[in-house]
């Protein structure tokens, strides 16, 4: 998962990447919900505000977007939560919405998800860091 937060000024406000899973019980669509739930949650931390969340997969911002239905599969449960969150901060006044861009224009995500990775990839089995 990357993630990269900017403010009205383009200025850096948070750029994290991180592991979410692996195995069977990992997707990208996991990866992709992660990462829209690791924004909602740095902003529930914030007074309310309007954002616009960018993401390059058609499933999640359609999904949150209320176009396409959630039905089943991996991603199930962190798409309630990231709903759940979701209207949590709308209940606050907090203006959220969400545009698909593609990947092409979502470069700086797709490189910090790639870095973590890679850097997970050659970790050894069983490795823990905390």
């Amino acid at each position: 998962m990357g993630v990269v937060i900017k403010g009205e000024n383009g200025t850096v406000l948070l750029r994290e990447h991180g592991v979410v899973g692996k195995g069977k019980a990992m997707s990208n669509n996991v990866a992709e919900y992660a990462g829209v739930l690791h924004i909602l949650k740095y902003l529930s931390s914030r007074p309310p505000g309007r954002v616009m969340i960018r993401g390059d997969s058609k499933l999640v911002i359609n999904q949150l977007n209320g176009k396409w239905r959630i039905k089943k599969g991996l991603y199930l449960s962190i798409a309630i939560k990231t709903k759940e969150l979701l209207a949590y901060l709308r209940g606050l006044g907090s203006q959220v919405s969400f545009s698909w861009i593609p990947r092409e224009q979502n470069e700086e995500c797709d490189a910090l998800s790639k870095k973590t990775a890679s850097s997970a990839s050659r970790s050894r089995p069983y490795s823990h860091r905390g």
